[in-house]
């Protein structure tokens, strides 16, 4: 296949998600109602949130083709085929549907290994894409097993877990992946607008997206209480029981090892400068000056997947509401992975 042809078939495939969004006869409603019972975290419109933006912000001919032809100049392929083994997260839906994209259009064969919490939409797209066209039938393979006769792997997952991948993938290229949280840098001059933005940022996927706000940055003598106010839309997080459950879960151990909080009656507020947070939980750090927030941010550079913010006044920063809204040439911790899968 040339690139050309990898391209095309991406973009159909955005296509065929968008027309099933939009209730035209597939598969892929059958295929949410299953992931809904294979992971209670993923809720329809969660599912459908993420289907939808990864239909609209990277399966387009706007946006695909000049990001693959950045790389890949020919209309050939321009690599050596190989089998990449990719390990997917299970943390949010289709999470590992980047570096799946990235593998296929690079031009190589990909062997993945789906979360168990995230099997049935990954099946769904293959069986999609191979709709779409059929030559990928022999280049994507879903395994449940070990990797096995795989070339190089990208890997993702905790803390712990990224450790053992790197022992067990030594002796392979590879791209391992561990835990990352998003921080919000606030000045104190943000408009309800952006406050409310920043909502989504937090609690967008219940909080559990390495790009989900998990740290505040607030100014020495900052008062929170109007920025609080305007996360109290997000309540109705507590109708989903899981949430609720961590929630409540966390206040009683607050309240009983008497660990100053503000309770938003759906979320726990705590000081502390710790990147994870607890679902259900929010930390704030307070910072004294522009440069303090600044070498905060560069010694914890490796544990922070983005920076929230307002571009205007802080470079390097996402805009408010837009940290789960990733552009095609995001690449996670920052290593682009189309570059590494041409190096192979």
């Amino acid at each position: 296949m040339t690139v050309e042809q990898r391209i095309d078939a991406f973009i159909r495939l955005g296509d065929a998600i968008r027309w099933a969004l939009e209730g035209r006869p597939s598969a892929l409603p059958t295929a949410i109602a299953m992931a809904e019972l294979e992971n209670p975290w993923f809720t329809r419109s969660n599912i459908e949130r993420m289907l939808s933006e990864i239909a609209t912000r990277w399966l387009t001919p706007e946006a695909l083709r000049p990001w693959a032809l950045s790389y890949i100049k020919s209309t050939d392929d321009a690599v050596e085929p190989k089998r990449v083994g990719v390990v997917a997260a299970g943390n949010i839906p289709l999470v590992g549907f980047h570096d799946l994209l990235c593998v296929l259009v690079a031009g190589h064969a990909l062997v993945l290994k789906p979360s168990s919490r995230d099997s049935a939409l990954m099946k769904a797209i293959r069986a999609m894409l191979i709709g779409v066209e059929p030559q990928f039938d022999g280049l994507f393979e879903l395994t449940e097993g070990q990797l096995r006769g795989v070339d190089a792997i990208i890997a993702t997952g905790g803390d712990g877990m990224a450790h053992v991948m790197r022992h067990y993938f030594e002796r392979y290229p590879s791209i391992i992946r561990q835990h990352r949280n998003a921080v919000a840098l606030i000045d104190g001059e943000e408009t309800d607008d952006e406050l409310d933005a920043l909502g989504f940022d937090i609690f967008s996927y219940f909080g559990l997206g390495c790009r989900n706000v998990s740290l505040l940055l607030i100014p020495d003598g900052y008062k929170m209480e109007h920025l609080l106010g305007r996360l109290l839309s997000w309540r109705p997080l507590l109708q989903h029981h899981k949430y609720a459950n961590n929630y409540e879960y966390h206040r009683a151990i607050f309240a009983l090892n008497r660990e100053p909080h503000l309770d938003l009656g759906f979320a726990l507020v705590r000081e502390s400068e710790a990147l994870d947070s607890p679902i259900g939980v929010l930390h704030y750090h307070q910072y004294a000056s522009q440069r303090a927030a600044v070498d905060f941010l560069q010694r914890n550079a490796e544990r922070i997947q983005c920076v929230v913010g307002n571009p205007s006044r802080h470079e390097c920063v996402v805009d408010f509401g837009k940290a789960q809204c990733p552009s095609i040439t995001d690449y996670a911790d920052g290593v682009d992975t189309i570059s590494f899968l041409l190096s192979l």
